[in-house]
């Protein structure tokens, strides 16, 4: 059950963020009526977003065999830094989404088979 957050943004979906989003009446009374600030929020949640998948694909790649993987760390802290261009790296953008798309299916799988597991041990225990 991969997060709908993890797909990029579309600009469809920029348009419903600043057309619908951004203006309903909750938001402007709640948090600013200033659509750069908004913006910028958005921005920095889709980033930390980005930021705490980087660091699960992390944490899987070191127990990888692959050496590209066990580093994904520091690639992803020079991409971050501006030390890597990513326009150059479009390969590895395209291979990097693949392995994002496989960790978040693998993180709802491991959701999906703890809850089986605690359902198995409630039903063991009745």
């Amino acid at each position: 059950m991969p997060s709908p957050r993890l797909k990029s943004l579309i600009d469809s979906e920029i348009s419903k963020l600043k057309t619908e989003i951004l203006k309903s009446e909750g938001v402007l009374n709640l948090v600013s009526s200033n659509e750069s600030h908004l913006l910028n929020l958005a921005l920095t949640e889709e980033l930390d977003d980005l930021n705490r998948v980087a660091a699960m694909v992390s944490r899987l790649g070191k127990k990888c065999s692959e050496p590209a993987l066990q580093g994904f760390k520091h690639v992803y802290g020079d991409v971050v830094s501006g030390v890597i261009d990513v326009k150059e790296l479009g390969f590895l953008v395209r291979k990097m989404e693949r392995f994002v798309n496989a960790t978040a299916n693998l993180y709802g799988e491991m959701e999906v088979l703890n809850e089986l597991e605690q359902a198995i041990k409630k039903f063991q225990h009745n």
